[in-house]
């Protein structure tokens, strides 16, 4: 197995946002929830009739609502966030098994826990996820415990979907804001990420 290297390309490294004309931080946050609120109730209504239609509409409901979420993690005005002590491992093998993915896992977890935002996390987790597993859902993932506050993710790796790139890019932009660390390696056609709890 060739030996790993860091991944430094451009589409995995946050963009800078574009000028806008500057906000009062106060009027942005009430500004942005606002239309968190709005694309909530939405996804409600929306979540109601996937129900009678099936998984042709529920996925892609449920991926409107992560990028509602992620929206939220990133630029939202967190008045409804709150911190809870939670397992690494235990929330990606949760957020794998909603995400209805193949996990391959190994190690266990013991006891120790971390202070986070549970909901962005696993939001954080969840793009990372589906940036190794890509548009089918279809390719194993392999869930390595090393210690309660250190697990990697890793799967055949497809370094030319955009789409795949920006899960992974914001999967680690909402993760470092949970107080992890998130490094994404390459090796050979295999893409790895390591994620460790704590700075």
């Amino acid at each position: 197995m060739p030996p790993s290297v860091e991944l430094t390309s451009d589409l995995l490294s946050p963009r800078p946002a574009r000028r806008t004309p500057r906000r009062d931080s106060d009027t942005h946050a009430e500004f942005l929830g606002s239309i968190v609120d709005r694309c909530e109730a939405v996804l409600a209504r929306l979540r109601e009739r996937s129900a009678e239609l099936g998984d042709d509409v529920a996925r892609p409901v449920e991926d409107l609502a992560r990028y509602v979420r992620l929206l939220d993690a990133i630029d939202g005005p967190g008045t409804d966030r709150r911190l809870a002590a939670v397992s690494l491992p235990g929330a990606a093998a949760d957020a794998a098994t909603g995400l209805g993915l193949a996990v391959e896992r190994s190690g266990a977890a013991g006891d120790e826990l971390f202070v986070a935002e549970a909901a962005a996390l696993r939001t954080g987790l969840e793009l990372l996820l589906l940036g190794l597993a890509g548009e089918g859902r279809d390719r194993p993932v392999r869930l390595e415990v090393v210690t309660d506050r250190f697990v990697t993710l890793d799967a055949p790796s497809d370094g030319a979907d955009p789409r795949r790139c920006w899960e992974l890019r914001y999967g680690r932009r909402v993760l470092e804001g949970q107080g992890c660390r998130v490094r994404l390696l390459g090796a050979g056609d295999r893409l790895r990420v390591e994620v460790r709890a704590g700075r």
